[in-house]
């Protein structure tokens, strides 16, 4: 099962946008960064980049670190 965190929370994938809303508007200038590792599924990878999209974070602005699972 892939888990989806926002600022060391779980988030589910379908109320992630609502979730970087609220974080947005509660810090303007707080900085995302995209981790995964290579077992995510590309599905939960563009379920993400959809959310940021539909909470009006350009994915260009958040850098995204994938590390090799151990």
């Amino acid at each position: 099962e892939q888990k989806i965190f926002l600022d060391s929370n779980p988030v589910e994938l379908d109320k992630l946008a609502d979730a970087l809303k609220k974080l947005r508007t509660e810090n303007p200038e707080v900085k995302l960064e995209l981790e995964a590792d290579t077992s995510t599924a590309l599905g939960v990878l563009i379920k993400v980049w959809d959310g940021l999209k539909a909470a009006g974070i350009p994915i260009n602005d958040v850098p995204a670190r994938i590390q090799r699972k151990e």
